[in-house]
């Protein structure tokens, strides 16, 4: 309980109380000898660090949970370790990514052996944020969409606002498939405190048509453009684009709203 409890303090910003709680729980497994679940205890710990901004700690704390759980052969708890090891990689420097895409690519190859959905859609998260770093957006928003859907359908609130977040440093409008109310109340609802990103329900009737020449580059170009969009918006139910200020719709007001 003390690993657990400490690590919901540190993501909730008490940092002082949350690493203490890490600290002790490392510690009494040790001391007690009990080595089943240390490699996640000590995982949780490096996780606390890594939020308090202690780096080069967290690095060295979640390699000894790596090597924790090979060694009492933890194939869910190497996952956390491996996933923990990529968001390190990521913070370090930019120079890292191989790095951190090696460890997130350990953790998913374990996680999905594993059906550990919540461990899988932490790694699409980071996945995505490595991708937007290297200048990949069409890469981010495909990982960041398995990784958006997967938090709203597990209800995992918090990490879902982290993925609006990152959905919000790609564009400033989410446009939601018109089927999908469900997808875009729950949307809306995370993202509402988000001065970046507005999410709205796609509203059209049919093909919208612009002035322009039927002929031009122009005009082709555009075509092109807008046939990928829906066709993305239909397959992942729900795509980022940006959008000068004051132009995107308002949200659509729900059923009975």
């Amino acid at each position: 309980p003390s690993a657990v409890l400490g690590l919901v303090l540190a993501r909730l910003g008490r940092l002082d109380e949350g690493l203490t709680l890490l600290e002790t729980a490392v510690r009494l497994s040790e001391e007690l000898g009990i080595n089943a679940y240390l490699a996640l205890w000590t995982a949780h710990l490096g996780e606390g660090l890594l939020v308090a901004g202690h780096l080069e700690r967290a690095h060295t704390v979640a390699q000894r949970a790596l090597d924790l759980a090979r060694t009492h052969q933890e194939a869910g708890h190497e996952a956390w370790a491996q996933w923990l090891l990529g968001e390190i990689a990521v913070e370090r420097s930019a120079e890292d990514a191989a790095t951190a895409e090696g460890h997130y690519r350990g953790a998913l190859t374990l996680g999905e052996e594993l059906a550990l959905r919540p461990l899988v859609a932490r790694v699409h998260l980071g996945l995505a944020r490595l991708a937007r770093r290297r200048g990949d957006g069409a890469a981010a928003e495909t990982a960041l969409t398995r990784a958006t859907t997967d938090f709203c359908e597990m209800d995992m609130r918090f990490w879902a606002q982290e993925a609006c977040a990152e959905l919000g440093a790609l564009g400033n409008l989410l446009v939601v498939a018109r089927e999908q109310q469900g997808l875009y109340d729950y949307l809306s609802q995370v993202s509402a405190k988000s001065d970046r990103l507005l999410v709205i329900l796609d509203r059209r009737q049919g093909d919208r048509r612009r002035q322009a020449s039927p002929d031009s580059p122009e005009r082709r170009r555009r075509d092109r453009r807008a046939n990928t969009r829906t066709e993305d918006l239909a397959q992942r139910g729900f795509v980022v684009i940006s959008d000068p200020p004051g132009t995107a719709d308002r949200p659509e007001e729900p059923p009975g709203g």
